[in-house]
């Protein structure tokens, strides 16, 4: 039970990311369609997310490296929190693409932090058990 204590928080705040991202994936398209978005700029906006995402996965390892796990995390927490908050502000195709596409950036570089901060804190006796359990949360998120 010790190794799951020493990332609680850190499954705890991978649950409340990935529901929060499932939610703005749900509200996002809702709200654009009543926007009077155009239907091919709503299914631009899961392409930007995971364009986002894409670029995120080549140059997130790199802002880790710079800013170290612990900044680099608040740096990717607050990014999404901005762009989700800014999303209703600022209410144009144009910008949600690119506030779609900064979220996956963002998430890209909180899961391998997450991913990794996880695989730090494992054993090799325990590493399956504490990567299954990141699993069940990300999927019950």
């Amino acid at each position: 039970m010790k190794p799951v204590s020493a990332i609680a928080a850190v499954l705890l705040s991978a649950f409340l990311l990935i529901a929060g991202s499932a939610l703005a994936g749900l509200i996002v398209p809702l709200r654009a369609k009543s926007e009077g978005f155009p239907e091919l700029v709503i299914g631009l906006l899961g392409s930007a997310y995971y364009s986002g995402m894409l670029a995120g996965a080549l140059v997130a390892p790199a802002i880790v490296r710079r800013a170290v796990h612990v900044r680099a995390f608040a740096a990717f927490v607050a990014a999404s929190v901005v762009v989700v908050i800014y999303c209703p502000v600022w209410v144009a195709p144009a910008a949600w693409l690119l506030m779609r596409a900064a979220l996956g950036f963002a998430f890209a570089g909180l899961y391998g932090i997450i991913e990794s901060w996880i695989n730090s804190k494992a054993t090799n006796s325990n590493r399956g058990a504490l990567y299954g359990i990141y699993q069940i949360v990300t999927f019950g998120g």
